[in-house]
């Protein structure tokens, strides 16, 4: 099993992710008062998405990667994606994310589930893009999973409130919410975290973290505290 702590703040993701925060956070406060979102509402907010990534995307317009990869005929696609508590994240209810399970049963070679999806919603996801891989001719062992997750480490005897600042960055949630999906708290109870959610997950070939800080400090914290318990036997 791989330990990578991953760089998120790459232009085009950190744009896209800063536009839809705004779009969430202004479905949630329509929301805040026990309402449905109109549908014109939640078409604006689409619109706006939409518009916000078609600006973005017209900025990098010829873009070419050198060294080209070595893996022929490309790198292995991680896709993304699943079950997620929409009701809390959206203020709605999904009943059908199968296009997108059908998607990652297709094209990827790793499915990294969302973070706030719980076990039940990962068990249910990878059973269905299991039977998804079989209808495209593929089998199972053909694709692996990924535990990813936004970290902040809290030092002995700190307050979860000191993290709320940065996780205000890229998330327009609440603490509740992070401390209950997001990884957030002192290293003891980090490492056991990602420990159960591996477990959770039936195992995993890369565990990819997201520090909200790249501070010395937080890093120090997060490979001298953290990362030796979850990699102990």
């Amino acid at each position: 099993m791989k330990i990578i702590v991953a760089i998120v703040s790459i232009l085009l993701l950190s744009t896209a992710a800063f536009s839809q925060t705004r779009s969430r956070t202004t479905t949630r406060r329509s929301t805040s008062s026990g309402k449905t979102p109109k549908a014109s509402e939640q078409q604006a907010a689409a619109d706006a998405r939409t518009a916000g990534a078609t600006k973005v995307a017209d900025q990098v317009k010829n873009l070419t990667i050198d060294p080209k990869p070595a893996q022929k005929p490309h790198p292995p696609i991680w896709i993304g994606g699943g079950s997620q508590p929409f009701e809390k994240v959206y203020g709605q209810t999904v009943t059908n994310i199968d296009p997108v399970l059908k998607r990652i049963a297709k094209y990827a070679r790793t499915w990294v589930p969302h973070s706030s999806a719980t076990a039940d919603m990962v068990t249910g996801d990878w059973d269905k893009i299991q039977r998804f891989m079989a209808e495209f001719g593929r089998k199972p062992g053909e694709m692996t999973k990924v535990y990813s997750n936004f970290v902040y480490v809290l030092k002995k005897g700190e307050k979860p409130e000191v993290a709320a600042p940065h996780f205000k960055v890229y998330s327009g949630m609440d603490l509740p919410y992070w401390k209950e999906f997001y990884l957030l708290g002192e290293a003891e109870e980090l490492a056991e975290k990602i420990r159960a959610k591996a477990q959770a997950l039936g195992g995993c070939e890369n565990i990819v973290l997201n520090p909200l800080n790249w501070g010395m400090e937080q890093l120090e914290l997060l490979a001298g505290e953290v990362l030796p318990r979850v990699a102990k036997p």
